[in-house]
């Protein structure tokens, strides 16, 4: 999972038209939206929401949007950190659309977040794989702080996923060496379970994803493994040629943790993990 910047808070989300930050391209969605926002809030059953909602899904497959998306990522799914190839990006609504259900699987909210359909703060870019699975789950731990129209203050809840656009909830998610996503050391065991349900519904321990993830990891410890070798050997010999093979293995490293490389934080995670202070600097450098 990504830790996703942008420019407004998610408290913000019934005043994204007075965030000046935003491009031109999303202020113009968002003036899209707007009427039908508007309408949105008038319909009063869950069918009737239903039907408006899928009358106007094309809004969040707006190309400006989705591209804008992509830019914040580096062209990443936000949830696996797969690059987004020849396959569609997805919207995923954080809050379901049109229904909520528990942990359990049972629907708690027949018409779901129909009011944040159409709102920025409630997108997130998916591979459709991830979003297929957590469909209309979601959970929280306050549950007499649900929301059930727009009239209630959603921010009230404590959700189960963790989120990309909140800034703390991506450093909960930890991996091991074997690629799997795992909780992060020292989290509490309501974020443990957090973790947990987030790697189940998403999907995030796919047999695909671990393999992958578990190459990039053990590329990251080789390529530490040769610098600090070659950097040995520079200082012991004061060879100028042993200097720059230990600089060019550095930068074969920091390629795997730019933002834009996919797996970044598996590379970097693999280095943290090693204890080695140096490892830690170079993950801490980007």
């Amino acid at each position: 999972m990504i830790r996703i910047s942008v420019p407004f808070s998610l408290d913000q989300y019934d005043a994204l038209d007075q965030v000046d930050e935003l491009p031109q391209k999303i202020k113009d969605w968002l003036l899209k939206v707007k009427p039908v926002n508007e309408e949105l809030q008038k319909t009063k059953t869950p069918a009737q929401h239903h039907e408006y909602i899928e009358k106007k899904k094309a809004l969040w497959a707006d190309p400006n949007l989705k591209e804008w998306m992509l830019k914040l990522s580096n062209d990443k799914c936000w949830y696996t950190e797969v690059k987004f190839g020849g396959d569609y990006p997805e919207i995923e609504h954080f809050r379901p659309k049109k229904t909520a259900k528990n942990e359990k699987g049972v629907v708690v909210v027949d018409s779901g977040y129909y009011w944040l359909s159409f709102n920025l703060t409630n997108y997130r870019l998916s591979k459709p794989m991830p979003n297929r699975k957590k469909g209309t789950f979601f959970p929280i731990a306050n549950k007499l702080n649900r929301a059930h129209c727009f009239t209630d203050c959603h921010l009230d809840e404590r959700p189960w996923f963790l989120d990309p656009l909140a800034p703390r909830d991506p450093f909960l998610l930890s991996f091991n060496d074997n690629g799997k996503a795992v909780p992060a050391s020292e989290t509490t065991d309501f974020q443990q379970k957090r973790v947990q349900f987030t790697i189940s519904r998403f999907g995030l321990n796919h047999a695909q994803l671990n393999r992958r993830r578990k190459l990039v990891w053990n590329t990251s410890r080789k390529l530490f493994a040769n610098y600090s070798r070659l950097t040995a050997l520079a200082e012991k010999s004061g060879s100028l040629a042993a200097e720059t093979k230990a600089e060019s293995a550095l930068l074969e490293l920091m390629a795997l943790i730019k933002p834009s490389a996919e797996f970044s934080s598996i590379a970097k995670e693999s280095l943290k993990k090693t204890g080695d202070q140096m490892a830690i600097s170079i993950a801490s450098s980007n």
